[in-house]
């Protein structure tokens, strides 16, 4: 069972017509139209204990900061401001109420500062120890989406990947740098303020959550292009290379649950990128182009000599 193919027979199952759904099935949050320019943004994801995380080497609190972190992503992909969300948990009857109340609390906590009010959820009982997250975001603009990328316009990306992956995994020593990578996978970054620039300028944007080379794969599927990244220019946190030696390009490229966003730039739009970023503080990293001389759908690595190769879709899948 593939994830994706299996996602699109879902859609086909399910999909209907609906003049208020801008955006469905197969984006980072479907987008429905109000009228008047407004629209609501809204997406849903899952933690599973022993999948998504480890309730025994994760603080409650992390869990919860990550659960709400990784929908905010999705919403910020869209170009959007996240406003509601719901927290529903599946848990076994020998759960402590006091690990409930702390994920609640690193859960609030992250709501509080992505301007996120908790409106509702549920609680059942299982067998499993798994949350589910409701967010919604809204936006006055129209939603970036994966599609709409087009050979000339430039990639970027707004912080480091692949340390969430070596912070996650035993490369991650009891040392300064693996503390460093450790906070990284446990305390991901909102970038919301980014998201409100690339809104404003990108032709198309993702979410980067299930690994850099799969998402924007995803991307040069959805806008049918092909995309060509500077190796040499993907930016690593703090630490990274110390802790991952030579893993450190491929965690960077298929490690995951960074939560940064990849956006297409048109050319006609850097300058106005420039001066926003400047003018906010915000730093963001330029890691390649769209191009045209490869089959749409491609995606090349260049090295610092110029040498192309072919970039496998590396990430996380639920069903490999």
């Amino acid at each position: 069972m593939d994830e994706f193919d299996l996602i699109e027979r879902i859609r086909r199952v399910v999909a209907r017509p609906d003049a208020a759904v801008e955006i469905g099935i197969g984006d980072d949050a479907a987008a429905i139209h109000l009228g008047g320019g407004r629209r609501l943004l809204l997406t849903t994801d899952a933690l599973v204990a022993g999948v998504h995380f480890d309730p025994v080497a994760e603080s409650p609190a992390d869990v919860g900061r990550r659960a709400l972190v990784a929908n905010v992503s999705d919403i910020a992909a869209m170009g959007g401001r996240p406003r509601w969300a719901l927290l529903s948990l599946i848990l076994p009857a020998t759960t402590d109420a006091q690990w409930v109340e702390d994920l609640h609390r690193g859960f609030a906590e992250a709501a509080a500062e992505a301007g996120v009010v908790v409106v509702g959820g549920n609680l059942a009982r299982g067998s499993e120890l798994a949350l589910s997250v409701t967010l919604v975001g809204e936006t006055q603009l129209a939603p970036l989406r994966r599609a709409g990328a087009r050979p000339g316009d430039i990639l970027f990306l707004t912080g480091p990947v692949g340390a969430a992956a070596a912070g996650r995994s035993a490369v991650a020593s009891d040392s300064h740098e693996g503390r460093n990578l450790r906070r990284r996978y446990l305390h991901p970054p909102l970038r919301l303020d980014a998201a409100a620039l690339l809104a404003r300028t990108a032709s198309a944007a993702i979410d980067i959550s299930d690994g850099l080379a799969q998402d924007l794969g995803h991307l040069a599927d959805a806008s049918a292009v092909a995309l060509a990244l500077q190796l040499d220019d993907l930016p690593l946190a703090f630490g990274h290379r110390a802790a991952a030696g030579d893993a450190a390009r491929d965690l960077a490229l298929g490690g995951g649950e960074d939560y940064e966003l990849a956006a297409a730039i048109p050319p006609a739009n850097l300058l106005l990128l420039s001066r926003l970023a400047a003018e906010a503080g915000i730093g963001l990293y330029r890691i390649g182009e769209v191009v045209a001389h490869h089959p749409a759908g491609t995606l090349v690595g260049i090295e610092r000599d110029g040498t192309e190769r072919p970039l496998g879709r590396t990430g996380f899948r639920h069903f490999p």
